[in-house]
């Protein structure tokens, strides 16, 4: 099968109009200040201000991935402006839209979840900033799905995870990555999912991409998958 790039959802500008903004508002700055006319240095700091804003935004978009999700015939990616990962369809167990309580009722949520068949060799490929970027993120839907299983667990105990983890082999993993791979195991006791992807970062409908991958996740060659 051919491979499917689905795109990053841009949620500004692109990054050369905010250049463009920014260096307008650098240039009245500018004028401001050479003017010497009443409150011109207030003004001038207003705009300086609003251009370091637009030159922040504008780095922070050139930073961003040019596709979230990449479908290949074998394995399944995912892209982020800290890292990322790449899953084989073989070690896939399900993947579905979760759906957890939200304003009182069972609704679909903003994710994609996805079960493993084993955690030990994904987790490995991570790296630190990713995982710590991610494991901020992911509050929200640990608040979910304590809230849907009506879990009496404070969150305050599940934000912070053991930094030790021993793999199904016996190895030992510490750090950030054992720390994800307790989360994932707490995701999956609470939803049924160890992964989760974030729809608002894809520029395509949840049920669109869920279908696409479900495709690709059952044609994939038997010979890669259990």
């Amino acid at each position: 099968m051919t491979s499917q790039y689905i795109p990053y959802y841009q949620h500004h500008s692109r990054p050369k109009t905010l250049v463009y903004l920014g260096c307008i508002c650098l240039g009245f700055a500018w004028i401001l200040l050479i003017s010497q006319l009443m409150l011109s240095n207030v003004l001038a700091s207003v705009m300086l201000f609003i251009s370091f804003l637009n030159f922040k935004l504008a780095y922070n978009q050139a930073k961003l991935p040019r596709f979230a999700v990449v479908l290949c015939e074998d394995h399944i990616q995912y892209h982020h402006c800290y890292g990322g990962w790449s899953l084989p369809w073989q070690q896939l167990q399900s993947i579905a839209i979760p759906r957890l309580i939200q304003h009182g009722d069972y609704q679909d949520s903003h994710y994609i979840g996805l079960r493993l068949q084993h955690l030990d060799s994904f987790i490995e490929q991570l790296n630190p900033r990713f995982i710590s970027q991610i494991l901020t993120e992911q509050r929200p839907i640990l608040r979910l799905a304590l809230a849907t299983e009506r879990h009496d667990l404070d969150i305050q105990d599940k934000l912070f995870e053991s930094d030790y983890y021993r793999c199904e082999d016996g190895r030992i993993i510490t750090g950030l990555q054992a720390m994800f791979a307790h989360r994932m195991l707490t995701l999956q006791k609470l939803t049924g999912f160890h992964l989760w992807i974030d729809l608002s970062n894809i520029a395509l409908p949840s049920t669109e991409l869920l279908k696409l991958s479900r495709t690709y996740w059952q044609q994939a060659p038997r010979q890669t998958k259990n």
